[in-house]
């Protein structure tokens, strides 16, 4: 399951990157933090948060990976983005 959910992040961070975005992990590492283990999704020239409020301790990290997939995924295809078959 780990490697099914690093499979996915990696892909997400590929399509992120088409979009010119940048998926970033939450390097918290107390399992206790509100944002251990979560998403944010940045404007790369910018580098400003995208598509959500920050937590409460201000973390832009809010997201979870089914988050973060979902609004890439929704993203790109109001974009007319398509994977390559």
């Amino acid at each position: 399951m780990i490697a099914d959910q690093r499979t996915r992040e990696v892909r997400l961070r590929r399509l992120a990157g088409r979009l010119e975005y940048r998926l970033s992990k939450s390097r918290t590492r107390d399992q206790r933090a509100a944002d251990y283990g979560r998403y944010a999704i940045f404007d790369s020239g910018i580098d400003n948060a995208l598509y959500h409020e920050p937590l409460p301790d201000g973390s832009p990290h809010a997201l979870t990976l089914d988050e973060a997939e979902g609004f890439l995924t929704n993203f790109a295809i109001a974009c007319g983005w398509r994977p390559s078959q």
